[in-house]
C-alpha cells in the first residue's frame, strides 16, 4: 500500500470513528451489517474486520471471513486515531 493509500485509509478510519461516537443510528448500523455500511462508507472490505475490533465493536466481527490478512497495517493506522 502506498502512503498516499495509508493516508486516505487513516482519513476515512478517523472519519469513521467521529462517526461511530456521534450518531448512534449509524452505530447500529454497522452492528446489524458492518461489511455493507463500513464498505459503503469507504473503508475497503479487507480492513473491516480489524476496524471493529480496534473500535470495540468485534462482537459482530463473526459476519466478516476470519481471513483477514491487514491486521497490523490499519491497527497501526487506527492506533493513531483511537
Amino acid at each position: 500500500m502506498s502512503e498516499k493509500d495509508m493516508a486516505h485509509l487513516r482519513v476515512v478510519a478517523q472519519q469513521l470513528v467521529e462517526r461511530l461516537g456521534a450518531d448512534p443510528t449509524f452505530k447500529t448500523q454497522v452492528q446489524q451489517d458492518p461489511v455493507a455500511v463500513l464498505s459503503g462508507a469507504g473503508l475497503p472490505q479487507e480492513y473491516v474486520s480489524t476496524f471493529l475490533h480496534e473500535t470495540g465493536l468485534e462482537e459482530v466481527a463473526g459476519y466478516l471471513s476470519p481471513n483477514t490478512t491487514h491486521y497490523c497495517l490499519i491497527t497501526c493506522l487506527l492506533s493513531n486515531i483511537i
